[in-house]
């Protein structure tokens, strides 16, 4: 019942773009202390964002959560092969990484077929303000800036 009033929130608000308790009443017939009480706990849940006083809209974080309707092996299946292509025309190695939380993780790595070295970066996961795509992350996340989630120790990284 709680997720299912949870739920019909997101739709409402998702269908108009933002929503204030009030339309979210006239919309889901939920009386207004339920309301206001399940749109605070979105909000704290970060997946309900205020636009205004009193007016709702759908979270960056819960937009992320949608995009990333890929799997760690459809992602790589669409991906891999421009990976190869440019690690064999740059003679580079080249990584896809995803963000995950706080964390970069490097889930595949495609290098160049020639004989040169190159610089490997490892499989598995790093904190992201010490990732060498940080700065790719944060063009895509901007939100990530402000919560100061690309700062921190380097210590133990460089």
């Amino acid at each position: 019942m709680y997720l299912e009033r949870l739920t019909l929130i997101l739709e409402i608000v998702g269908q108009k773009g933002q929503a204030t308790v009030a339309e979210i009443c006239e919309h889901s017939d939920l009386p207004k202390p339920s309301a206001y009480r399940l749109v605070q706990d979105l909000v704290a849940a970060g997946l309900l964002e205020p636009v205004a006083r009193g007016c709702f809209t759908i979270s960056t974080r819960l937009k992320r959560i949608t995009r990333n309707d890929h799997s760690d092996r459809v992602m790589l299946e669409l991906i891999a092969p421009a990976l190869k292509r440019a690690a064999t025309e740059h003679g580079a190695a080249f990584f896809l990484s995803r963000l995950r939380g706080r964390a970069v993780e490097i889930i595949h790595v495609e290098t160049p077929e020639t004989g040169v070295s190159y610089l490997h970066p490892g499989l598995g996961k790093r904190p992201l303000h010490a990732c060498s795509c940080s700065k790719a992350v944060a063009a895509f996340s901007p939100e990530l800036l402000s919560t100061g989630d690309v700062k921190g120790q380097l210590k133990a990284y460089t």
